[in-house]
Order: C-alpha cells, then sequence, then structure tokens
C-alpha cells in the first residue's frame, strides 16, 4: 500500500520526534511510504508518471495528514483524497489552529454521504 504522510518542516523538537514515531511505524507494518519529510528516490513508474506531467500523489493508496502546524497543503491534500475517494487521516495536536481548516471539509463530505 502506497501512503503518503505529510507533516509540515518545523523546529519543533515533539512535532519532529512524532514525525519519526509515525515514519517507523507505518514503515514497520509494511507501508510503501513517501513522505515531504524526507528525502527518497521514486521507483521507476512513478518517475515515469512525473516526468510526463502526471500527479504522484493520485499514485497513492491512502493519506496521512499531521496538521498541528499550519501550511497551505493542508487543504490541498485533504481535498485531493476526498476527490479520489482515498482513505485519509488527518492528525492535530488538541488546541491547534490547524483543527478549524479540516471543520469545512468534513462536513462537507460527511454531508454527501
Amino acid at each position: 500500500m502506497k501512503i503518503y504522510f505529510f507533516g509540515a518542516k518545523t523546529q519543533k523538537k515533539k512535532l519532529n520526534d512524532n514525525y519519526e514515531i509515525i515514519i517507523r511505524t507505518l514503515k514497520s507494518a509494511g507501508a510503501d511510504l513517501y513522505t515531504n519529510l524526507k528525502e527518497r528516490a521514486l521507483p521507476s513508474d512513478l518517475l515515469e508518471l512525473r516526468e510526463s506531467g502526471g500527479l504522484v500523489l493520485n499514485e497513492m493508496d491512502a493519506f496521512l495528514v499531521e496538521g498541528t502546524e499550519n501550511s497551505p497543503d493542508l487543504g490541498y491534500l485533504m481535498a485531493l483524497a476526498i476527490a479520489d475517494k482515498k482513505p485519509a487521516l488527518y492528525l492535530y495536536e488538541k488546541g491547534s489552529a490547524s483543527q478549524e481548516i479540516i471543520k469545512p471539509v468534513s462536513y462537507t463530505h460527511l454531508r454527501a454521504h
């Protein structure tokens, strides 16, 4: 399973430690993990797709988004997952400003079903 894990780049040690735990857990579960946080060479099929102008994110089976730190990419990634009807998990620390981003997306998604 190809999983894309997104986390906003930050200097906060606790958040970076959480990112590492998430990455280790996904890898130990056997996920084919792609992330914006670590450099990874794309396999030939995804490299060809990107070079031909395709969107590599469309090839992911699921999305895991850590939204504690605000980022302009958060809404885009969640909307992409919902539009493609792919599983998505949005994580954030309680009380973070990013929880406000997901409310309209969640409400729209729930009403559509």
